[in-house]
């Protein structure tokens, strides 16, 4: 039995007991209130005796520790945040909306969701609880029905997320660096459209996809950048357009292909807004690449498949090959079949002005 005791001419009070294998131990619990000291020696008692058992681990010694701190600092009418684990990731996201994009931030918000959803009822407990097999568990369970590369995504955020509770004191120790990313063995192959898939997409698309198609294939530009291009980054005087990507921070200022140009100077006569895509503006890009899907499906090049019913057999969808992304890859394709060089198509996917001007006019779809 663990008991506290005083040593003349020492400030603090001592506690003596005996470990697990018999040894009796003599420690200063380093407080001088007799009520704090109790309290240490208590828990010093019940890890004695979990030892013992077998059951004593470094969680419980963590918690011990957590538990011993909060009673002193409760005794002396304080409170101890115990910073929870889901308190502590919604926290860091508020923190860290204002210096990440918002595309970012809605990928974070998704995984802390995710995260927390497997975690169940430990996501109410103590962040110092969180341990290496617990980041472990959830990475082999997100690779069921994510893609390789999303679930290492899934890793770097929680990476940054727990560096940041060391940098405040929260935790000394980061449990997500100790498990390592998943090779990527299923890494997505993507093709180009043929010139005829691409007629069936644009005779399949609404009318705001239709530009957006046109956009992608005669700019190179991403999805995210299309759907939110606004005709203040066009110049239809000058035949150009000026943005900033919103994956790379670059800014592009290129010519526009002459099929291109005019068929946004045909939309721009009956523009209801300042989106050249309208209503695709906002929305974040995944439900953009869901809809996507959708036209393809509808264009007779893909076969409709529902997502929920994958995510409820804990399997992962395989991408099909064709994508917006691939529109990239389209005009690269286009641009070789007209005897453009690859150095010269590459500038062109590169957004180099004077070959867009010179190359992309050619090709009329």
């Amino acid at each position: 039995m663990a008991s506290i005791h005083r040593q003349k001419g020492r400030a603090n009070w001592y506690c003596a007991f005996t470990d697990a294998s018999g040894k009796r131990h003599f420690r200063s619990t380093g407080v001088k209130d007799k009520l704090e000291a109790k309290q240490i020696s208590n828990n010093i008692e019940l890890a004695v005796r979990e030892s013992r058992a077998g059951t004593f681990n470094q969680s419980r010694a963590r918690k011990l520790i957590e538990d011993t701190f909060s009673l002193i600092k409760s005794s002396s009418g304080d409170d101890l945040n115990q910073n929870l684990i889901s308190e502590f990731f919604t926290n860091w996201l508020a923190d860290i909306k204002t210096r990440i994009t918002l595309s970012t931030y809605q990928s974070y918000s998704g995984i802390t969701k995710a995260f927390l959803k497997f975690l169940g009822q430990k996501a109410d407990q103590s962040i110092t609880q969180l341990q290496l097999h617990d980041i472990k568990a959830y990475r082999d369970d997100a690779q069921k029905v994510l893609a390789s590369g999303t679930v290492n995504n899934h890793m770097r955020m929680l990476r940054l997320a727990l560096d940041s509770a060391i940098e405040q004191d929260i935790i000394d120790k980061n449990p997500a660096k100790a498990v390592k990313n998943i090779v990527r063995v299923d890494k997505q192959l993507r093709r180009p459209f043929t010139i005829d898939e691409l007629r069936k997409v644009l005779e399949a698309a609404p009318e705001e996809w239709k530009t957006a198609v046109l956009l992608g294939f005669y700019t190179g530009l991403r999805l995210g950048d299309v759907a939110n291009l606004k005709w203040d980054d066009i110049d239809l005087k000058k035949g150009e357009y000026s943005v900033t990507t919103k994956k790379t921070g670059r800014q592009v200022i290129s010519a526009l292909a002459h099929p291109l140009l005019c068929h946004l100077r045909f939309l721009e006569k009956t523009a209801s807004n300042n989106y050249v895509c309208g209503r695709l503006a906002g929305v974040i890009t995944s439900k953009l690449s869901i809809e996507f899907n959708g036209i393809l499906c509808e264009a007779g090049l893909l076969k409709k498949t529902k997502y929920r019913n994958y995510k409820a057999e804990g399997k992962r969808r395989k991408y099909s090959g064709l994508s917006f992304h691939c529109l990239r890859h389209t005009t690269t394709s286009a641009l070789k079949n007209t005897g453009t060089t690859s150095a010269v198509a590459g500038d062109i996917v590169g957004h180099d002005s004077e070959a867009m001007q010179r190359n992309l006019s050619l090709i009329h779809i």
